[in-house]
């Protein structure tokens, strides 16, 4: 089984435009067109039993409309994580809405919404996220549409971590992409959850195996980052490590299945 944590999809009318426009910003070559039938189709070229797909707020108040649409995939192989949008209005009743709706965990992306991790604007939101046990997914690391400016490193992670011991943190690209010296300086062997997307070609094999190493293998979860990079790829670059069977069934599907309840 394969259970791809981190994964995108854009309602039918939107995506013609959307990934064009993500792919120019990001300089790589889209692998689903971005659609809920074209993912589905794609996982079982892949070999994906189960994906958790994001999406983001990047304005404010967007959440309702967006949610609304992610709740609409109604596939059992697609699990949605819901939208939220730091500066929105009644952040504590859309919040519990979120848990009402039966969403497990948030996506947010500091890039895209513009806030640093360890804002402490954004602690109400983790608090209550701890409270009512949703899981937030961070992008973590560099990204492209802000190189220059990191708005999640390994360090504010991990201060993050440290007020909201527990938060069910998961944070994408192994903890922060393309700052994974910091990472397994820092993050490795705490109390949050990483995923393995765009990992594959992006990371030196011996150190995504030290990170791995060091981190508690139950706290692991397979992602490619589609439309960004095919589950196929990622999960081949896995196998490459050496990493025992144990282990592999663990990051590849039995932690997600802990944190989805499936």
């Amino acid at each position: 089984m394969l259970i791809d944590f981190h994964t995108h999809i854009f309602p039918d009318a939107i995506a013609p435009k959307a990934i064009p426009k993500l792919a120019k910003t990001c300089e790589l070559p889209a692998v689903t067109d971005g659609t809920a039938s074209d993912t589905l189709q794609k996982m079982d070229e892949w070999g994906v039993d189960r994906a958790v797909f994001h999406n983001i707020a990047t304005k404010a108040n967007q959440e309702q409309t967006i949610n609304k649409f992610a709740l609409s995939v109604n596939d059992p192989r697609l699990i949605p994580f819901a939208a939220l949008h730091y500066q929105s209005d009644e952040l504590s009743t859309t919040i519990t809405t979120i848990k009402d709706q039966g969403f497990l965990g948030i996506k947010l992306h500091p890039d895209y919404e513009d806030f640093m991790v360890d804002d402490r604007s954004l602690y109400p939101i983790y608090d209550l996220c701890s409270q009512l046990n949703i899981m937030i997914m961070f992008h973590a690391g560099v990204d492209f549409i802000s190189p220059d400016l990191v708005h999640a490193t390994p360090q504010s992670l991990l201060k993050v971590h440290e007020n909201f011991p527990n938060l069910t943190m998961i944070l994408a690209h192994l903890g922060g992409y393309d700052l994974w010296g910091d990472v397994l300086e820092l993050i490795a062997g705490k109390n949050v959850c990483m995923d393995t997307s765009m990992c594959a070609g992006s990371i030196d094999p011996a150190l995504m195996k030290q990170i791995l190493s060091k981190h508690d293998p139950e706290k692991i979860l397979f992602g490619s980052d589609s439309p960004w990079q095919t589950a196929k790829e990622s999960f081949e670059f896995l196998q490459t490590l050496g990493l025992s069977d144990d282990k592999l069934d663990k990051i590849a599907y039995q932690n997600a299945q802990k944190l989805l309840k499936i």
